[in-house]
């Protein structure tokens, strides 16, 4: 593989965290399947996913378990939530099963959000848990009413750097890379057990014409919070 992406977690299951860098790399692999059916052949324009919602980011993270043999997934799966203090039917942005040698299955109840970052401080502001508004604590209120079947609730956040094309686009993107991985190493002084990976390839910084402005969205950082705490 290209070292074009990064994985780091503060996690205290080992499971877990093997688990879930099992999934970055799949999801990793994914997107760059996408970008090969996208590269510019014969005047066909190029595309990138995480570019796209934040369901589609979902559903490539969805493709992702799915690719990784005996692991299922699902959107929008039906699950138990607490709603003013009552159980009661809701749904999952996603909902992936695991199996496990001796143990069953290992179920992870996944909500997610989607933010599009252009400086450090951008970062800083969507990735603090403290900030009901942000993107981690939108994802970490959604997570936490999970009751069941989930074994794990987690807060996905999906961080897409957007640059415009008169700055620098490696100063920038490194401004916002370094940002992010402090960012999530603070969590842990949230007392949050968290999984996080970025992935920028050198080949595809996409760019489109938004008005005057041309706009390179060169990168995907994804962060994953257990919300049982």
């Amino acid at each position: 593989m290209p070292k074009d992406w990064h994985f780091d977690a503060d996690v205290s299951d080992r499971k877990i965290k093997a688990t879930l860098e099992l999934l970055a790399k799949s999801f990793v692999r994914t997107h760059r399947d996408y970008l090969k059916f996208y590269e510019e052949e014969n005047g066909r324009p190029g595309d990138i996913g995480w570019f796209q919602n934040e369901r589609a980011n979902v559903g490539f993270l969805a493709a992702a378990a799915w690719r990784i043999p005996g692991w299922v997934a699902l959107q929008e799966f039906a699950m138990q939530k607490l709603r003013k203090g009552r159980s009661s039917k809701g749904r999952a942005d996603l909902y992936i099963g695991i199996p496990r040698e001796r143990t069953g299955y290992l179920e992870l109840g996944i909500e997610s959000k989607l933010a599009f970052v252009r400086s450090a401080k951008n970062v800083r502001r969507h990735l603090n848990p403290k900030n009901k508004k942000s993107a981690l604590g939108r994802a970490m209120a959604d997570a936490k009413n999970i009751k069941t079947p989930a074994d794990v609730p987690i807060a996905t956040v999906f961080l897409c750097p957007r640059l415009t094309a008169h700055e620098r686009l490696k100063e920038s993107l490194d401004v916002v890379a370094d940002a992010f991985w402090t960012a999530c190493k603070e969590l842990k002084k949230h007392n949050l057990e968290w999984a996080a990976f970025t992935f920028a390839p050198k080949h595809a910084s996409a760019i489109w014409l938004e008005g005057k402005a041309e706009v390179s969205y060169p990168a995907i950082g994804v962060v994953m919070v257990d919300a049982r705490r």
